[in-house]
């Protein structure tokens, strides 16, 4: 569970940077995108010790890009257009790293053989029947 909170986190704040760069001037949105980006960078190794070693990777790579951009790599719009893309990137790799936790969780609770006095089938949900 608290992996899963961690890669919603992320998202969150994927999200937030992507509103924050146009939302806010230069130099506060730089400030915010730099803090986001450090955590980022340490959501994305955690995220790859835990469940998903490439989205978690990848998510540590954009971050430490993204420090480097909101240190003064670029300036002015193009620096504006990296942060946004970063915050992009952040938000989907939380929610991509965030369901494929759920679906393996998921997978990992459900009973894989049906029982010897059963009629085949073995109930996943309520409301469904798997073959």
């Amino acid at each position: 569970m608290r992996n899963y909170t961690l890669t919603q986190i992320l998202a969150v704040a994927g999200a937030f940077m992507v509103i924050t760069t146009f939302a806010f001037s230069t130099s506060a949105a730089t400030s915010i995108d730099f803090a986001i980006s450090i955590g980022a960078v340490l959501a994305g190794l955690a995220i790859a010790r835990s469940s998903s070693a490439v989205i978690g990777l990848a998510t540590a790579v954009v971050g430490a890009w993204s420090i480097l951009v909101t240190l003064g790599i670029f300036s002015g719009a193009t620096q504006r257009w990296l942060d946004f893309a970063a915050g992009s990137a952040f938000a989907v790799a939380g929610l991509v790293a965030g369901a494929l936790l759920a679906r393996s969780q998921r997978v990992a609770a459900s009973p894989l053989v049906a029982t010897a006095g059963s009629n085949g089938y073995r109930v996943v949900d309520q409301d469904r029947v798997a073959a």
